[in-house]
This record gives C-alpha cells, sequence and structure tokens, in this order.
C-alpha cells in the first residue's frame, strides 16, 4: 500500500484529529464546573484550547469542501455547525490575537478582548464553548459514518506513516514534580535574596529554607 495521500484523505485525517480534541474538551467542561481558582483556571484554558481547534476546524472544513461528494454531504449538514460559522470570525480574531498569538507585531493591546468580543457579538460562557465543540464533534461523526471507507485508509496510512508511538521520560515521576522544581527554584530564591531581588517567599519563608539546605 503506498502511504502517500491523496488531498481528500489528508483533510479527512485533519479532520479526524480535531474531532478527538473535540471530543476530549467537550467531555472535561462539566469536570470543571467546581468553585475553585484551579477550576476556573483550567477553564480558561479548555476554552481557548477550543477557540484553537475551532479556527483549525473551520480551514479543514473550507478544505474538504473543494471535494463535490463531501460538499453534497455537507449541504444538509451545515445547519449543524451554523452557531459556529455565525462566530468564525470573532473565533480566528480571538485566536491570532489572543490564543496561539498574544499581541505579536507590536499589537501593544490597540485591540482588547472586550473589542473582539463586542464587536463579533462573541460567546464568552463556558456553555457556550462546550457547545460549539460538541457541533463540531458531532458533525464529524456525520463525515465519519458516509466516508467511513476514506477515513479508514487515510487512519491506515497515517499509523503507518508515524509508526508507534514515542515515549521519553524525564527521569521521574507525577509524585516527584514538586520536589523537582523545588531543587531548582530554593537555591535561586536564596540567590535572589542575597542580591536584593525578590523571589516568591516571604522572609519568614527563606529562613526555613536556608536552614533546610544548610544540612544537606
Amino acid at each position: 500500500m503506498s502511504i502517500a495521500f491523496t488531498d481528500f484523505e489528508s483533510n479527512i485525517m485533519r479532520l479526524l484529529i480535531v474531532a478527538l480534541r473535540f471530543q476530549g474538551i467537550h467531555h472535561e467542561f462539566p469536570n470543571q464546573m467546581k468553585d475553585s481558582q484551579d477550576a476556573l483556571l483550567v477553564r480558561g484554558i479548555l476554552r481557548e484550547y477550543a477557540i484553537i481547534q475551532l479556527h483549525n476546524f473551520l480551514i479543514i472544513r473550507n478544505d474538504l469542501l473543494n471535494e463535490p461528494n463531501f460538499k453534497k454531504l455537507d449541504d444538509v449538514i451545515k445547519p449543524l455547525i451554523q452557531p459556529i460559522l455565525d462566530n468564525q470570525e470573532g473565533i480566528k480574531q480571538m485566536r491570532h490575537n489572543y490564543v496561539a498569538h498574544i499581541q505579536e507585531r507590536g499589537g501593544k493591546f490597540r485591540t482588547m478582548m472586550n473589542d473582539i468580543v463586542q464587536e463579533h457579538n462573541l460567546p464568552t460562557t463556558w456553555a457556550a464553548w462546550s457547545y460549539f465543540t460538541g457541533l463540531a464533534w458531532f458533525y464529524y461523526g456525520i463525515v465519519d459514518h458516509n466516508f467511513k471507507a476514506e477515513t479508514d485508509k487515510a487512519e491506515e496510512k497515517y499509523d503507518a506513516k508515524v509508526g508507534n508511538a514515542m515515549s521519553v521520560s524525564i527521569g521521574f515521576e507525577m509524585e516527584d514534580v514538586n520536589k523537582k522544581i523545588q531543587d531548582l527554584y530554593w537555591p535561586i530564591a536564596l540567590e535572589l535574596d542575597k542580591q536584593g531581588l525578590k523571589s516568591t517567599f516571604e522572609d519568614k519563608d527563606l529562613e526555613k529554607i536556608k536552614k533546610i539546605l544548610s544540612k544537606k
């Protein structure tokens, strides 16, 4: 079997990759609705990731529309993603200015988040982004059912090219992460204090750190 992709197989594979990401985002949002600062930060990260993947989705769909048979299907199922299409410019602007890129090329915060939200009437609630990703995920499900043979062939070629998944260890496990950060950070915190600069520690904490390190 040739491993070279046709344009359609490549685009179907691209759609599958973002669809799997949508599945994860859509299912994870409800699990992060706790009333805590950490959960709030995770929700924000999920929303930003949703914006990136929705922008990818819109580009991939446009590429797929060059295939007549796909366009025939899309003409029928397009209403399913109309809420996403209605917000595509806001998604694009938020992605370009605040998510994938943060005010690059001399942006200097001339355009603020609220400007994008107001100009494009872009929804901001957590439910909106779970909704958008869910719509895109179900859209892919319909595509997969109608182009199953093409999707299977694209996956087979992709798996052949990518080979076995790589796993590169950093040399320690999850439970060791904070200790490893501490080993690097504590000596730097003491050096900052020595040079009259500030770390995130208060003076009383620095004294404790000095005593602990002096015993090593």
